[in-house]
């Protein structure tokens, strides 16, 4: 019973790692263009989750390498997303973007 428990744990870390992503599919998935006001507070929460859990996880040696890769490409994602003047000017016009940061 107890060696159960034990082997559940890496799968539950797992989940508790892919469970965000999944969210945030859904998200900007539900959409049929999904905008960058969109796509920002998730990408910001994203990148707050998994780094939460890649420090969480120093006892899962297995998943540290996924997560620290998962981070790296959504942070190259968002910076390759902010270098685009017209999607700076369009987040900073937004009115609805500063309430959505403040949500955060």
């Amino acid at each position: 019973m107890i060696q159960c428990a034990i082997n559940l744990c890496p799968s539950s870390n797992l989940i508790h790692l892919l469970e965000p992503l999944s969210k945030a599919t859904e998200i900007l998935c539900g959409s049929k263009y999904p905008t960058l006001k969109t796509a920002l507070p998730v990408y910001l929460v994203l990148m707050k989750h998994l780094k939460q859990v890649q420090h969480e996880l120093y006892h899962q040696s297995l998943l540290i390498q996924p997560a620290t890769l998962v981070v790296q490409k959504i942070k190259q994602y968002l910076i390759d997303a902010l270098k685009k003047p017209a999607y700076l000017c369009a987040m900073i016009l937004d009115p609805t973007f500063k309430t959505i940061v403040e949500l955060i």
